[in-house]
């Protein structure tokens, strides 16, 4: 006896090259999705840490001011009023670049304060070897830099 298929041999080959060119197109499809999510974040991380970050400022200010105090007294001969007036003058000098004395380490990247007394602190910085822990103190009156002491770790 003679059994019969529903499905003929040419209609079997057929269903699995039909289902094997479905399985391409999803693999297909897949690989393209993960390429996209890929790309999409590489180029928000660009976005972000290229794009959006604010540089940083290689701007040195260095402001020195002095005050003096001026007691002025008047009094008039007519009269027996004494007036007494007590005058504060605050002068800011204008910053003009020139050339002084060498640094003992040359640094960058560091922290320069102006002090009460007129001298300049200048505190860590990278130089050439790295990151450095020294201070100098500059006298502006001799124009030379001064090592003090390091910073603790």
């Amino acid at each position: 006896m003679k059994k019969k298929s529903g499905y003929s041999e040419f209609d079997i080959e057929n269903y699995r090259s039909s289902t094997w060119w479905h399985h391409r197109l999803f693999n297909i499809a897949l690989f393209f999705l993960i390429f996209l999510i890929i790309l999409v974040v590489i180029f928000s991380l660009l976005w972000l840490f290229v794009f959006t970050t604010p540089k940083n400022s290689n701007t040195t200010t260095v402001t020195a001011s002095s005050s003096s105090e001026t007691t002025t007294t008047t009094s008039t001969s007519s009269q027996t009023t004494s007036t007494s007036t007590l005058t504060t003058t605050t002068t800011t000098q204008q910053s003009v670049w020139s050339y002084t004395g060498k640094m003992n380490n040359a640094r960058q990247a560091h922290t320069a304060s102006v002090l009460k007394n007129d001298r300049v602190l200048a505190v860590g910085g990278i130089s050439h070897d790295g990151f450095l822990n020294s201070s100098e103190m500059y006298n502006p009156s001799t124009e030379t830099w001064t090592m003090t002491g390091p910073m603790n770790d």
